[in-house]
């Protein structure tokens, strides 16, 4: 029995194991960082928040916006964000930093008066909390207001402002005056004695600044009265234009805004609608712009291929090597396809003698079309055609102005820059063009000449043939801009004679050269110095020699600019001196763009950068060194450390006063010579002065302490999570990451930094006091700790990780104190480097790259060196809104407190709208948003309409804003009434008969002029359409009578039956027949034959019929059947093929489409797919009963058609049997009979190994308990 139980008792125990052990969770150890286990937190010194890590942690280790709202805004300034452990001084009461708190805060005590600035000093910002009083009147306090300058009298006339009104305070020159010595601003009426004034409008400048904002100067720097105010404004619409040398937002060619140039342009592309060859960038026939179709470059300037092509073609020539344009096309025409009843169309040309001219028939020479007197000038041109009197040269098109940029100079050290139009002069060509003919039909000779427009007396210049002037002797010259092209002023003139006679010549117009200035943004500019011969500083630096020695050199002490200014890169001459980009008729000046040049070691320690303007090359040290912060400094001078003065803002601050207004920090001054840099340091408390220890019972501890580094005592109680199971840690000569400790924490522990020292342990001590019974004591030399804290490193003895052991393994009661001391040993620096103090670089601001350091004490090895933003550096990180947050308007990203944009603007009629500032989440800075429009209240008055004509396009005015005179919408540019629709009649139309071609119309203007807009061009005669004939006789001839089907025709044609010997048909890739029947001999001449091609192979389609032989037009030889009439001779024809077009992928509707037999998809192209009989069942739309009879209709199962309807059901026997007249099978919507026997899959195989070992176990235990059993029966 006893054997019996235990062997139940193991079953038992082995079953309850492996089900405890099939449920543990696979022990696989993962992969992570030395440090992974250990707490790299910190207490917030603000909050005592704990931070697990640093990602809700900032540098300065408080709390970030993400991690706790309340405490950012205390440790942060609420309006750039910087940390305050970044910044020397802060407020506490609008929690602004030093530089954003000047203006609002006391000069000499920093009271803060955030919302009451006006109550401080105007002059010295002090406040009434330092027994000052401020005067009403002018805003100062009485030491300023009563200083030797007298302010409180006018300083023209010795009035006191007591008894006379005080017109302004002091201007540049300081002049204090009185409401009666002023002089004032003829708008604002404000005085301008103590402000500039415009030299152009004589305003005052804000005026004039209001006034240039008004008329569109976006920044209102452009005086409304100046010479270069025209030079801005689009003549078009009087709209702004910022830069009008910039081809994306002015024209050069017609000098408009880049808006009105496009709306002005027919061209899809928007070529300008004034450049010289828009006229030319049209199709005369189809209108269409030539970016949309392809010119005909065979003769045709002014045509698409198309239209030439219908043009030839319409003109009765077949032949595809002629073009319409061709100089001998009509005389083609009139040799090859003239004829008797041609109709007369005129030809583009124009014709004409001394007195008249007119358009000669493109057919024929009989027929003057549109004949008229000359007009002539006052020169003695025609003003429709071009005729010179005496002359026989007609120009039809004069050469044009041409606008450019100036060719850089290619031996001025420059580079091109083709996005910005800089080219060399063999890469910047330019044309001239002329078109003329010859009224007596013999060639014309062309030769190009240059003027000189500054020297009028000068001959003009021959243009010879070279490199730069090319075709001189064309109607085309090609021209390279030279690189003083924006300096010079010439125009060019082709001079065109006739070979028939050499003394008839005729002068084209001058067509003038005007060339830009070719300023970069990129290169060449030239320094501007100071006014004041102000010198860079002067560094001296080592220099690395070839051979690695150094050498001692100065950088530094070159002349001070505040900028550069950009010249244009053309080719200084004797003639020519260097000309720069102006404001008005002032040189702009620019900002210098840096870029990191080149880096030194300084001679004395630090590094010295060297800056340099990526555009003028102007070079700036900068002087770094390695800030080398601490406590005890130099304070030569003071009482004691605490009475030393840092400058902070324009204000002083002692040590104490920042370590008492700060409250967690204390500064610490860099100790390199000269340098007045220092930081806040969160303060190094020592040990714990214990308030009230934690009880037996749970009652929590509270403590005060004094920081180990300048003494400063923290008096106020700390009631935090000390209690009998935790431990508060004090740290001397260091710091840890937490403040208060359990059993099993991992702490990290920072000794101090020493030189020439490093720390090799850590000494522990304990102390556990009561309140009212004796302390319990417990030390560790740093050889036990080691053990019992299992204190370790990573390699580094900068950072000690550390593991709170369980209170009992230490033989004391929680609720103690820990006093940890690194143990210091002499550094060999043999342990490595680290990175110490290293800072990205963020946005716009500096980075680090860091010191290589010890990594055992902390000594700089090597300093690191500052990382400069990249040139035009802004801010990376995304933009977030900031909102008017608290009392005391600080900024906020978190909209929730009342949602007002801080710094935002609604606008008005003076002042434009601002949208509000914005904070950079990479760096924190704040960031101007977007400024909107001028705000009108109106009422409004509509001006500046013009009035469209038929060439001139109109405007639709602007709407002036008559609280404030100023334009509060621009209007719009609209159509000329020849572009309008509708304002044009068809003229001159001639119908194409079947014998006669036919004209399409000319387009006149109805509203005015009645000037031709657009020439219309010839339709090809129709040919006749002839039926299928029928058997007549005519005489004593039978034959087949044909007639021609065309309305107002009725032409009939006999052709007698073949009598005579015929005449061949070979058909190639078809057949041929006469009156239907099948052609098997030969046929009579002036039979109608008719041609039917054979059906095209698999991806073929019919092309043309080709003639071969016989010289017969069939009726249409595009048809695949078509006619033609039988010569006297052989007749050859073939079919010709070419490849189908692409077959369309059919698209068709999801819903069934159906008829009484079947149902399909329709196609939208009309086919059909899927087409299928319907599948009809029944379907009951009421039941039977044994008192009612039933509905029922049959009803397609695909597509739902219906039939049958309404057919009556029977009612239902008495047995109460339905029949068979359901509506289907009724097990259709039954479950499948294996469906309620399948085991559920739910995909988790997790406890596979629990199943299996229950299943060996158990089966162990049935046969053990079997064995026991048949023993014990046995017995």
């Amino acid at each position: 029995m006893i054997k019996t139980n235990t062997r139940r008792r193991i079953v038992s125990v082995l079953l309850a194991l492996v089900m405890l052990v099939s449920l543990m969770p696979s022990l696989v150890v993962p992969a992570h960082a030395f440090w992974d286990d250990y707490d790299d937190g910190f207490d917030c010194p603000n909050c005592d928040h704990y931070h697990f890590g640093s990602e809700y942690m900032c540098d300065c280790l408080f709390c970030t916006i993400d991690c706790n709202y309340e405490c950012w805004v205390e440790t942060h300034c609420n309006d750039c964000g910087v940390c305050f452990g970044d910044t020397p001084y802060w407020c506490e009461e609008c929690y602004k930093c030093a530089e954003c708190m000047e203006d609002t805060h006391c000069s000499t005590c920093a009271k803060c008066y955030i919302d009451e600035d006006d109550q401080l000093c105007g002059e010295c910002h002090k406040g009434p909390c330092c027994s000052i009083t401020i005067c009403d009147s002018c805003g100062f306090c009485d030491d300023c207001a009563n200083d030797d300058s007298d302010p409180m009298h006018c300083s023209l006339c010795n009035s006191c402002f007591g008894s006379v009104d005080e017109c302004v305070d002091d201007d540049d020159t300081g002049v204090i005056h009185c409401v009666d010595c002023h002089t004032a601003c003829e708008q604002c009426e404000e005085c301008l004695l103590n402000q500039e004034s415009c030299e152009e409008c004589g305003l005052c400048l804000e005026c004039c600044r209001d006034n240039s904002e008004g008329g569109g100067c976006p920044d209102g720097e452009t005086c409304v009265e100046s010479a270069e105010w025209d030079e801005h404004i689009c003549q078009g619409c009087d709209g702004w234009v910022a830069d009008k040398g910039d081809e994306d937002e002015f024209c050069e060619t017609c000098e408009l805004c880049k808006e009105c140039c496009e709306g002005n342009s027919d061209c899809s592309e928007g070529m300008c609608a004034m450049d010289t060859d828009y006229a030319d960038h049209f199709c005369e026939d189809c209108g269409l712009c030539f970016h949309d179709s392809d010119p005909c470059e065979d003769g045709c300037d002014q045509r698409c291929k198309d239209c030439c092509r219908d043009a030839v073609s319409a003109m009765g020539c077949d032949h595809d090597d002629w073009c319409f344009s061709d100089s001998d096309f009509e005389d083609h025409l009139k040799a090859e396809h003239s004829g008797a009843g041609h109709t007369h169309i005129a030809s583009a040309t124009w014709e004409a003698d001394g007195a008249r001219h007119w358009h000669p028939c493109r057919y024929c020479d009989d027929k003057k079309l549109n004949a008229a007197n000359h007009e002539f000038d006052a020169k003695g041109v025609c003003k429709v055609c071009g005729y010179i009197s005496g002359s026989s040269i007609v120009i039809t098109r004069q050469p044009k102005g041409v606008k450019c940029k100036t060719s850089i100079y290619g031996s001025g050290d420059y580079n091109e820059e083709p996005e910005n139009g800089l080219l060399f002069s063999e890469h910047n060509w330019v044309t001239f063009s002329v078109m003329a003919r010859s009224l007596k039909g013999d060639e014309l000779t062309y030769q190009w000449y240059q003027k000189d427009n500054a020297n009028p007396t000068r001959a003009p210049y021959k243009l010879p043939e070279t490199d730069y002037y090319v075709d001189v002797n064309t109607p085309t010259l090609r021209l390279s801009v030279s690189a003083e092209a924006c300096m010079d002023d010439f125009s060019y003139f082709c001079v065109i004679g006739r070979k028939g006679d050499a003394s008839d010549t005729l002068k084209t117009a001058e067509a003038k050269l005007t060339a830009t200035h070719a300023f970069s943004h990129k290169q060449a500019g030239v320094r501007v110095p100071t006014d004041d011969s102000e010198r860079t500083p002067r560094y001296y630096v080592w220099l690395v020699n070839p051979d690695g020695s150094r050498t001692e050199a100065a950088v530094g002490n070159d002349p001070k600019c505040d900028g550069h200014k950009l010249p244009c890169l053309f080719e200084e001459s004797a003639l020519y001196e260097a000309h720069y980009m102006t404001t008005g008729s002032k040189e702009r000046i620019f900002p210098h763009t840096f870029v990191l040049d080149r880096s030194y070691d300084a001679v004395g320690g630090g590094r010295v950068d060297v800056l340099r303007c990526s555009v003028c090359d102007y070079i700036v040290p900068v002087k770094s060194h390695v800030h080398d912060y601490g406590w005890n400094w130099d304070y030569t001078g003071f009482g004691s450390i605490y009475e030393y003065t840092f400058n902070i803002g324009g204000s002083t601050k002692t040590v104490e006063q920042l370590i008492l207004e700060s409250g967690y920090a204390h500064p610490e001054k860099c100790k390199v010579p000269g340098c007045e840099e220092f930081i806040m340091v969160p303060h190094s408390w020592g040990r714990w002065n214990v308030v009230l220890c934690p009880d037996t019972t749970g009652s929590k501890g509270g403590m005060e302490a004094e920081c180990s580094v300048c003494e400063y005592k923290e008096t106020e109680k700390i009631d935090g999570d000390w209690t009998k199971d935790t431990a508060i840690v004090t740290v001397k000569n260091g710091r840890a990451t937490r403040m208060i400790v359990k059993p099993g924490d991992k702490i990290r522990l920072y000794p101090e930094e020493r030189t020439g020292q490093k720390a090799i342990g850590w000494k522990v001590e304990y102390l556990r006091e009561y309140n009212d019974e004796p302390s319990v004591s417990k030390q560790w030399n740093y050889s036990q700790a080691k053990t019992l804290f299992k204190l370790v490193t990573n390699g580094s003895a900068l950072e000690w990780g550390c593991t709170i052991p369980a209170f009992s393994a230490m033989g004391a009661p929680g609720g103690g104190q820990f006093f940890f001391e690194p143990v210091y040993a002499g550094c060999d620096h043999s342990g490595g480097t680290t990175v110490l103090n290293a800072k990205a670089q963020v946005c716009d601001r500096k980075g680090y790259t860091g010191d290589t350091a010890c990594a055992d004490c902390g000594h700089i090895i090597r300093a690191g060196s500052d990382i400069y933003p990249p040139a035009n550096a802004g801010h990376t990180g995304p933009l977030q809104p900031l909102y008017y947050y608290g009392t005391n308007n600080s900024a906020t990203t978190d909209a929730s407190h009342g949602g007002k944009r801080y710094n935002a603007n609604s606008g008005d009629c003076r002042h434009r709208a601002y949208e509000g500032d914005y904070r950079c989440t990479a760096c924190g800075g704040t960031v101007k948003g977007e400024t909107g429009d001028f705000k009108h209240s109106g009422p409004f008055a509509l001006r500046d309409v013009r009035t469209a004509t038929c060439t001139e396009k109109g405007y639709s005015g602007n709407q002036y804003c008559t609280e404030c005179d100023r334009i509060a919408q621009k209007g719009v540019s609209t159509p000329s009434l020849h572009e309008i629709a509708g304002n044009s009649k068809l003229i001159n139309e001639v119908k194409p008969g079947c014998t006669t071609a036919g004209y399409s119309g000319d387009r006149q203007c109805t509203v005015g002029c009645g000037q031709i807009l657009r020439y219309g061009h010839v339709i090809h005669k129709l040919s006749h359409d002839w039926d299928g004939g029928s058997p007549a006789t005519q005489g004593k001839s039978e034959g087949i009578l044909y007639t021609c089907q065309r309305a107002d025709c009725g032409e009939t044609r006999f052709v007698k039956n073949p009598t005579a010997p015929g005449y061949t048909v070979t058909v190639i890739k078809g057949t041929a027949s006469v009156a239907g029947a099948p052609i098997t001999d030969k046929i009579a001449q002036d039979t109608l034959v008719t041609v039917t091609a054979d059906a095209p192979e698999a991806g073929k389609v019919f092309d043309k019929w080709v003639v071969l032989e016989g010289g017969v037009t069939p009726a249409d030889a595009t048809k695949a059947t078509t006619t033609f009439t039988m010569p006297a001779g052989a007749v050859k024809l073939e079919a010709t093929y070419k490849d189908a077009p692409p077959a369309h992928t059919h698209s068709y509707a999801a819903d069934w489409q159906h008829d009484d037999a079947n149902h399909w998809h329709a196609y939208d192209c009309g086919d059909k797919a899927d087409t299928a009989a319907h599948s009809f069942q029944w379907v009951i739309d009421k039941a039977a009963t044994k008192e009612a009879t039933g509905i029922k209709h049959e009803e397609c199962t695909v597509c739902g058609a219906k039939r049958s309807e309404n057919t009556v059901i029977d009612k239902l026997p008495d047995s109460g049997s339905t029949g068979s007249t359901g509506s289907g099978d009724s097990s259709t919507d039954k479950p499948g009979k294996d469906d309620a026997t399948k085991t559920p899959q739910t995909g988790d195989s997790s406890h596979m190994l629990l199943w299996l070992s229950l299943t060996v176990v158990s089966g162990g235990a049935v046969m053990a308990a079997l064995v026991v059993s048949k023993k014990k029966n046995r017995r």
